[in-house]
């Protein structure tokens, strides 16, 4: 018996979906529906290209401020990279440049230098990153490039360059190998 009455109730919806002025009503709503989406979404869109802009903002003078010491660490930032996304994405690419004034630990140790937590995170990025460059020397790679990605979550990714140029083609394998 339920599920008869369920069947006329779906019957009566039905007959009301083709009765013109309930058929407009749902149009309408759905014509209202679509501009509050569309409202919605503007301001979005414009809360957050302000908030990329102040993000870009307050990276590019945490970044002014390491420039100066990491090239009197040997390294300079070879590129800048920004990807809007949420959260907003800076990649910097430094390259090792030679030996500098002072070193990487020297700045983090001695506290001379007044950072930011996001300076200090760079630097020490860069020293954990350094230590693993006795491993790859081992097998003719020096670091040619590190990449860091500054998220949420920051990484480093190190680009090496071989010690003995371009590494030529291993030799073919024998026919049948």
């Amino acid at each position: 018996m339920t599920f008869n009455r369920f069947i006329d109730k779906a019957k009566k919806a039905a007959e009301e979906v083709r009765d013109s002025t309930t058929t407009a009503k749902i149009l309408d709503q759905a014509q209202k529906a679509a501009h509050t989406a569309y409202d919605s979404a503007e301001k979005a869109m414009d809360f957050s290209r302000e908030k990329a802009s102040d993000a870009l903002d307050a990276i590019f003078r945490e970044i002014n401020g390491l420039l100066p010491i990491l090239h009197a660490c040997g390294f300079i930032m070879a590129d800048l990279k920004f990807a809007i996304t949420v959260p907003p994405e800076f990649t910097m690419l430094i390259e090792h440049t030679g030996q500098g004034s002072t070193t990487l630990g020297q700045i983090l140790a001695e506290k001379k230098v007044p950072l930011s937590k996001l300076q200090e995170m760079v630097l020490i990025s860069l020293l954990k990153a350094n230590e693993l460059a006795v491993v790859t020397q081992r097998y003719g790679y020096v670091f040619g490039q590190y990449e860091l990605e500054l998220t949420l979550t920051p990484k480093v990714i190190i680009h090496l360059v071989s010690t003995r140029g371009r590494v030529e083609a291993p030799p073919a394998l024998p026919p049948g190998a």
